[in-house]
């Protein structure tokens, strides 16, 4: 419902990033985003983009890429906890 989106986009927009780092498509692996654990498509007028976010990595972080953007973000778990909710929370597009 609306409502969840909101809340949803919300918490996103809070999201800081604690690094960001240039990658080959084959360094994908070593942030965990070739697997990733959350898969965000934001769409809308003149947006459509793909937010990848990683299990927990290295020193307990997590990454986050927008596909095709050739950057990755390191994400503090204390933000990005404001984003995962638990799988049961979200509901499968059309």
């Amino acid at each position: 419902n609306s409502m969840r989106v909101r809340w949803v986009l919300g918490d996103l927009a809070k999201l800081e990033a604690k690094r960001v780092v240039r990658y080959s498509t084959k360094d994908l692996a070593q942030y965990g985003l070739d697997k990733p654990a959350w898969r965000f498509r934001v769409k809308g007028l003149t947006v459509d983009k793909v937010l990848l976010v990683s299990a927990t990595g290295p020193g307990s972080d997590r990454y986050a890429t927008i596909e095709g953007s050739g950057l990755v973000v390191t994400l503090s778990d204390k933000n990005v906890n404001q984003v995962i909710k638990g799988k049961s929370y979200y509901r499968a597009g059309k």
